[in-house]
């Protein structure tokens, strides 16, 4: 090998995740927050425990483009909500939250993860609207009707 961790992923994309709306998310997006330099070969999940990371001689990118897409823009809205959120927490977990504001970029998130665009309409959605009875009054689905992305990990 190349003397990089693969365990850590150079781009992961999630279809319609719904990440807003399944807690068994955290865990993962925990873990792309994660590296095993920055961690000393342990990566602490939402919940707490350790995970064993895969040891290796790491060069420290461990950086991750995750890519979400979701029906809505709404939707996308609230998945960017959870990811800040465990973030939040594993930075917290990290002792990277400091009260100083020099240790949150220009969008407000920590070093651990960025988001490189907001939600926003996807220009390659689906142009066939997805008939969906649990939907709001007047809002429309699509598949992969919007998207965002973010740099994961440190």
């Amino acid at each position: 090998t190349d003397g990089m961790d693969s365990s850590i992923a150079d781009i992961a994309i999630a279809f319609n995740a719904g990440i807003w709306g399944y807690d068994s998310w955290k865990p993962t997006l925990a873990y792309m927050c994660q590296s095993s330099q920055s961690s000393g070969g342990k990566g602490t999940n939402v919940e707490g425990t350790e995970d064993a990371l895969i040891k290796s001689n790491h060069s420290g990118i461990g950086r991750t483009l995750f890519i979400i897409t979701a029906y809505t823009v709404e939707e996308c809205e609230d998945d960017a909500e959870v990811i800040t959120e465990v973030i939040e927490e594993v930075a917290a977990r990290r002792k990277l939250l400091l009260a100083d504001a020099e240790t949150k970029d220009a969008a407000g998130t920590t070093p651990i993860g960025r988001q490189l665009w907001a939600p926003e309409p996807n220009p390659f959605s689906s142009r066939l609207e997805r008939k969906t009875a649990s939907a709001p009054p007047g809002r429309k689905y699509f598949e992969n009707g919007a998207w965002q992305a973010w740099l994961l990990g440190s």
